[in-house]
């Protein structure tokens, strides 16, 4: 099985030249469909980008000077920095993976978590919210946009919070993330997608297995699965899990050894209807966790069915096979969330945990009232009212039983998206090149026992941080035929906007 054979793009190891990151910022711009859409241009438009700190100056110029190509009018751009008020920056590491629990509530404006942490004063004083603190900077400028593109994640969040001209995230801080997105066809990916939601309303059970350990299932009504599939959102993060009002009777474990901000000891969650009842190793980032779970696991909130905080927000499901882990990005880095770059690659999927309010107004279903119920009573409680933990499963196998008939089609089989071998999918996806290189897998990770010589639990799972230096010092290297020039973690090799963000579009 190819797909499961260690690789690692060499291609984003070397520095693009002008001509190729001109190209790859042009298709960018053509992109028209889901989460990462900077299309279509409308002739005039008014376009601001909020950039992040460790933005390619380079990337972003191509970007705009595409984007004015197209027929835009005026393109402002602004650094995250100066939205949230920073003076300085914070610094992440992928070695601090409980890090998560303090800095993505907060970004969600639930901040009471940053007090069990050992983040800066600066942090701790403002109100560093991603979404409310944009919403707010916009409210305050006296010009209006047409198109707003920002935010590493969490697309739906933004649309619900910052609504008005949002149109897109930016993940386009570098020629490695510009080429994820744009190198895989936007038709394919698309078709790829809908075909996976359009069989959602035929669904009544499900099962997620997978080789480190996760085996969960989950049952739900034919209402529900209707639900399920109108809120699933596009583009490399198909909610695969449906969420609230639906609570789907969900029982089992998922284990695994990184989330969103690092890598951890191999920990085990154990689920039961839809809760998490007990939490087994994870090093630092488990016994946080655990302390989180005790404190809240009596706590009754409304609209949700029974006490407890921690329900299975999300099971959230990558489509594209350009995805990989930026293993540039890992370490002692301004970047926000340094190990999201791995849940970008086809078949892995992200759990997160932890009750979200904002469940209940986002997409096509709103429910204001319960939203606001939830709200209050988080204010007036203080409590929090968003998720606040993820695993990630690299190789599962995701099947689902149809209500009707009771045949059981398998989705995803060990981390390979099954309609990547779809004899449509596969003559849709020849109008651009040859189907074998356009599904082929750009990066699959490296763990003993998996893809790799080695024992799982001794040689990875016991220490993941422990091997993860050791692939990008010795392994990586070696597979691609690099002469190392110094520490692989500590190169960038990019053209970073400077900090005070002197460049040549503000607003």
């Amino acid at each position: 099985m190819e797909h499961k054979e260690y690789v690692y793009p060499k291609e984003i190891m070397e520095a693009p030249s002008d001509k190729e990151v001109k190209r790859v910022a042009k298709k960018l711009v053509e992109l028209e469909y889901g989460r990462y859409a900077i299309g279509p241009v409308k002739k005039g438009e008014k376009v601001l980008i909020v950039i992040p700190v460790h933005q390619d100056k380079k990337l972003l110029d191509a970007i705009v000077d595409a984007i004015k190509e197209k027929g835009a009018g005026e393109i402002d751009v602004v650094s995250e920095a100066k939205v949230q008020g920073f003076k300085t920056n914070p610094n992440f590491s992928a070695d601090r993976a409980w890090d998560e629990f303090a800095f993505f509530p907060a970004w969600f404006g639930y901040r009471k978590f940053l007090e069990d942490s050992d983040a800066s004063k600066d942090m701790i004083e403002k109100n560093w919210s991603a979404h409310h603190a944009l919403k707010e900077y916009l409210e305050k400028l006296p010009k209006k946009y047409d198109k707003l593109l920002a935010g590493p994640g969490g697309w739906s969040h933004y649309k619900a919070i910052v609504a008005g001209p949002y149109k897109s995230l930016w993940p386009f801080t570098s020629y490695e993330y510009a080429r994820l997105f744009a190198e895989f066809p936007g038709e394919v990916w698309n078709l790829v997608e809908d075909k996976i939601k359009n069989l959602m309303p035929e669904v009544e059970e499900v099962r997620i297995r997978d080789e480190e350990g996760t085996d969960i299932t989950f049952t739900m009504s034919e209402e529900e699965a209707k639900l399920w599939r109108e809120e699933s959102q596009p583009s490399n993060h198909l909610f695969m899990y449906p969420r609230p009002p639906s609570f789907p009777e969900a029982n089992g474990v998922i284990a695994g050894t990184s989330n969103h901000f690092g890598f951890f000891p191999y920990a085990k969650v154990y689920v039961r209807h839809g809760l998490v009842e007990k939490i087994e190793g994870g090093g630092k980032f488990g016994g946080m966790w655990n302390d989180y779970w005790d404190r809240y696991r009596s706590q009754q909130w409304p609209e949700f069915p029974s006490p407890g905080y921690y329900y299975i927000h999300e099971c959230a499901l990558a489509t594209n096979p350009r995805g990989f882990r930026h293993i540039r990005e890992l370490f002692n880095t301004p970047i926000f969330m340094t190990n999201d770059s791995e849940r970008n690659r086809a078949g892995t999927i992200h759990w997160g945990f932890g009750l979200q309010a904002l469940d209940l107004i986002e997409r096509q279903r709103p429910f204001k009232d319960k939203f606001d119920n939830v709200m209050k009573f988080c204010k007036q409680k203080d409590l929090p009212y968003c998720h606040s933990a993820h695993i990630h499963n690299y190789f599962i196998t995701y099947e689902v039983r149809l209500r009707d008939t009771n045949q059981w089609i398998k989705l995803v089989d060990k981390g390979w998206i099954t309609l990547f071998d779809d004899p449509y999918v596969r003559k849709v996806a020849s109008k651009y090149g040859d189907p074998e290189k356009i599904f082929k897998y750009d990066w699959v990770p490296a763990i003993p026992g998996i893809t790799y010589d080695g024992n799982y639990l001794k040689d990875y799972a016991k220490d993941p941080l422990e091997w993860i230096r050791k692939e990008i010092d010795e392994i990586i290297p070696k597979q691609l035929g690099i002469k190392k020039k110094g520490n692989l973690r500590a190169e960038t090799g990019r053209s970073v906007v400077p900090h005070e963000h002197e460049h040549d579009h503000r607003p």
